[in-house]
């Protein structure tokens, strides 16, 4: 058996039990083939069927204007749902039903910024970078501690001044030319 050729039955319209009788394989087998091939980018079809209806079944339109999901959350406060034997993030789930897969390597950001919220026109897809720039710009990023913009010693934090490591290139070479003094004094000591 071959993944293409199971894929492209499920592709073609076959359900995952006809599937699995017809390959000799399990139901579970079936869906972790379909889940690994495509990853987080699609849902399986008895819920692309469903659609835009069943998400707004599941929300609550709250007085902002955004549309939060009112079934399980995660405890960061973002909505979850089932899906087959997988757990999504419903605002993932609502971008992929209303725009299509999420291309690898970029996250369904909210406008919003309320985690629950599902509405399409709250969410952008971006980087990592991308959101916590946002996150910066909305002065909500950091809320235990701001960003540190200096070193200890008043450097700013720029990547010219910056290690590798994330330290200070010039506090590390005034330590290591303050080594190299105390060497010489206790070499002529």
């Amino acid at each position: 058996m071959r993944n293409d050729d199971l894929l492209a039955a499920l592709d073609a319209g076959m359900n995952s039990a006809d599937a699995a009788r017809a390959f000799g394989i399990s139901r579970q087998r079936v869906s972790k083939i379909w889940h690994c091939a495509r990853g987080d980018a699609r849902l399986p079809s008895r819920v692309r069927a469903v659609g835009a209806r069943s998400v707004v079944r599941q929300v609550s339109i709250s007085a902002s204007g955004c549309w939060e999901w009112a079934r399980s959350r995660a405890p960061n406060g973002y909505g979850r749902l089932k899906i087959g034997t997988r757990t999504v993030y419903a605002h993932r789930a609502a971008w992929t039903l209303h725009f299509g897969p999420i291309p690898p390597g970029l996250f369904v950001c909210h406008r919003c910024d309320n985690p629950p919220c599902v509405r399409p026109d709250h969410l952008f897809l971006g980087t990592s970078a991308d959101n916590v720039r946002d996150s910066i710009e909305k002065g909500r990023w950091g809320h235990r501690r701001p960003p540190r913009l200096h070193c200890g010693r008043g450097h700013e934090r720029i990547a010219a001044n910056l290690q590798p490591n994330g330290q200070c290139r010039p506090c590390n070479q005034a330590a290591v030319l303050r080594y190299a003094a105390r060497r010489r004094e206790r070499a002529h000591a």
